[in-house]
């Protein structure tokens, strides 16, 4: 956010003048004025332009600066990586000839198999036309004392009418190999196995890109945007995951990572660093039943990737967050795998995600109209690491600078209101650990 002043020419400024909003201005919010070491983290809502003082001689502008990111995963699922430089490319794909055929686009495959056919038709066609020549059948149609290597085949139009019937097994019947050569019959043999063999590859990518699993993948949605809020007293991470086929996806599971830049202590630059978040697979909540849209949760915590990020953090934060949900097709048996990623911008603090789940009689009916909507709650900004090391942002301060604060405006009451909520789950949670509970499960499945 950058804040663009706009001083009238020829306005006095009294000394010692300060900027409203700022951090020595009591209307700042409190949370600002702790010790704060990523910052001080404003309370209040981003908007696009903030009301102009009463000084007219000063002119106010709250921009929020979102250069364009560059997605790792686009939210279809397609990856935004190029492949440049790679030796003996052509050579290494033409080696695996069956999945490049497989992975190709559908216009390049009709393409290559209307091709292939007709290049063989012709090879074949000329070789039929040279046994012909060679043992000088053409021109003796009119000769029945000659007999010659294939019956009636007179001319090139001929010996490519009788490639496609052998090639294709048509067999017309007036078109015919005799036993005067023993070289026809062995390019008889010869176009036979190499139908055959042409047929066999061509026709098995066809079916195999046709009854591919790919496209399954459009029907497993993921929501616009994700969350940060409290559940079960812990900050989580969460976002909303549906299948809209009636088809179940079978052994369903996710998986969450956080890529981002990384230097070692060494000095190395890492650019694309991958950073598990556990969404449960310690204690196999991972495993997910797409009957219904389900949310998703990471819970934040000391082995989060996320464990140092605050609100105002992801303002200027520099990572991408990549999802995978992989399964088995009901219909088909075979593996599908749907990708996501949700960017800085994408991650909505204090926020959760609206029910979507309603009963009648008899049934129950998922509203994906609700699918992408959410509603704001009360949530500190602050990063859960800054949250464990400074447990008094928990706790009421002093009555007489409460009274103070409240005297100057700086205590909202949705500041009160979050602060009281999170007092009473640290209280909760440090409760547990003295107890020796067991902890808090790092994945949910949640229906609605």
């Amino acid at each position: 956010m950058v804040l663009i002043t706009n001083r009238c020419e020829g306005a006095p400024q009294p000394p010692g003048s300060r900027l409203p909003h700022s951090p020595e201005d009591p209307s700042w919010p409190p949370d600002s004025r702790l010790p704060h070491p990523e910052g001080p983290t404003p309370t209040l809502p981003i908007t696009d332009v903030v009301p102009k003082p009463r000084c007219s001689a000063v002119r106010y502008q709250e921009v929020t600066t979102r250069r364009k990111r560059t997605r790792m995963i686009e939210k279809d699922g397609y990856t935004n990586v190029t492949r440049s430089n790679i030796r003996h490319r052509g050579h290494r794909f033409l080696a695996d000839i069956f999945t490049t055929l497989v992975d190709l686009q559908w216009r390049y495959n009709i393409l290559i198999f209307t091709l292939t056919f007709l290049s063989t038709w012709l090879l074949f066609s000329f070789f039929w036309w040279l046994i012909a020549f060679a043992h000088h059948d053409l021109g003796k149609e009119s000769d029945p004392s000659h007999i010659a290597c294939v019956l009636n085949l007179h001319s090139f139009t001929a010996a490519f009418l009788y490639s496609i019937e052998t090639q294709t097994t048509i067999g017309y019947g007036y078109r015919s190999i005799s036993e005067e050569c023993p070289e026809a019959v062995v390019a008889l043999l010869i176009q036979s196995i190499v139908s055959a063999a042409i047929e066999g590859i061509l026709l098995g990518s066809v079916f195999a890109k046709v009854s591919r699993s790919k496209k399954r993948a459009q029907t497993l949605i993921f929501s616009r945007n994700s969350c940060i809020a409290q559940r079960d007293g812990e900050l989580c991470f969460m976002f909303r995951v549906g299948d809209i086929r009636r088809s179940h996806i079978v052994e369903a599971h996710m998986r969450c990572y956080l890529v981002r830049p990384r230097i070692t202590p060494e000095g190395e630059v890492i650019p694309l660093c991958y950073h598990d978040m556990n969404v449960g697979y310690d204690n196999g909540m991972d495993r997910i039943v797409l009957i219904s849209p389900i949310i998703v949760t990471h819970v934040i915590d000391k082995s989060s990737p996320l464990y140092t990020i605050s609100q105002k953090d992801l303002l200027n934060a520099e990572f991408e967050i990549v999802v995978v949900l992989e399964g088995g097709v009901e219909s088909t048996g075979t593996t599908t795998q749907a990708r996501s990623s949700y960017l800085p911008d994408e991650v909505l603090w204090g926020h959760r995600f609206k029910s979507m789940i309603t009963k009648r009689p008899g049934e129950y009916v998922a509203n994906y109209a609700l699918f992408d909507a959410v509603y704001e709650v009360d949530t500190l900004a602050y990063s859960r690491r800054y949250i464990d090391d400074h447990p008094e942002v928990l706790n009421p301060t002093s009555e007489e600078d409460d009274n103070w604060k409240r005297a100057n405006g700086e205590v909202s009451e949705h500041d009160r209101k979050a602060r009281r909520l999170w007092k009473h789950l640290y209280k909760r949670i440090r409760k547990q650990q003295r107890e020796a509970a067991p902890p808090i499960a790092k994945g949910d499945q949640c229906i609605g």
